[in-house]
């Protein structure tokens, strides 16, 4: 008799401590579901692109009239490549070597590399086409990983994160390059998710890369 009583406690501390495990297990698989929401949203910004089309010729670079986008920052992009521009008032001046071509202008809250042009003599260019949208930017990433090494608390509450738990993560470039948050004191299960995301970079391109949460 004694035996079974024992037999039952043992039942009944097992399925105890399955079902506190399975809770754990469900709470945590919530807490990294819902920080990859927040994480999204921390590292998304607006992208304007202007796209333009010039086929004149006797000219060397082409002028557009930037002042709907005044409070952006911009690059200039041919192709692949990124096109030396600079803006004077409200005229944006980009290079232009003559031959038929479709430019596209970034303009975004977020900074990209500057490369300046002292071109003049333009043409004025017409714009063919504008569109906006949300996008992941490399900037934004990088500033994350900062804030967390310095104000990680007010990070965790921006992000409504539990108090009680931790997370970190890590950015891997399209090169493989891998940057990521300092290392913090880990107590329990790790539960990580690998997220594969489009990102623009300093010189405008739309990259490929890895994000790696790690909640705890």
């Amino acid at each position: 008799m004694l035996s079974f009583s024992i037999f039952v406690v043992f039942l009944i501390f097992a399925y105890g401590a399955i079902n506190y495990g399975l809770k754990s297990h469900e709470n945590k698989k919530y807490v990294l579901e819902n920080l990859k929401k927040k994480f999204i949203d921390k590292i998304e910004s607006s992208l304007i692109i202007v796209t333009l089309f010039e086929n004149s010729s006797g000219y060397n670079c082409i002028s557009l009239d930037a002042s709907n986008f005044s409070q952006y920052n911009y690059i200039a992009r041919k192709g692949e490549s990124v096109v030396p521009s600079y803006k004077n008032g409200d005229i944006l001046r980009i290079e232009y070597d003559g031959n038929p071509a479709l430019f596209k202008v970034y303009f975004s809250k977020e900074r990209f590399n500057n490369y300046p042009t002292e071109n003049s003599g333009c043409t004025i260019s017409s714009i063919r086409k504008i569109s906006k949208k949300k996008e992941i930017f490399e900037t934004k990433i990088i500033s994350l990983k900062n804030n967390y090494s310095i104000f990680y608390d007010k990070l965790k509450e921006d992000m409504e994160f539990p108090s009680e738990k931790d997370f970190g993560f890590s950015f891997e470039y399209e090169n493989g390059t891998t940057i990521e948050t300092p290392e913090r004191k880990i107590t329990g299960e790790i539960y990580i998710e690998e997220i594969p995301i489009n990102y623009i970079d300093l010189n405008g391109n739309f990259s490929r890369g890895k994000i790696k949460l790690k909640v705890w």
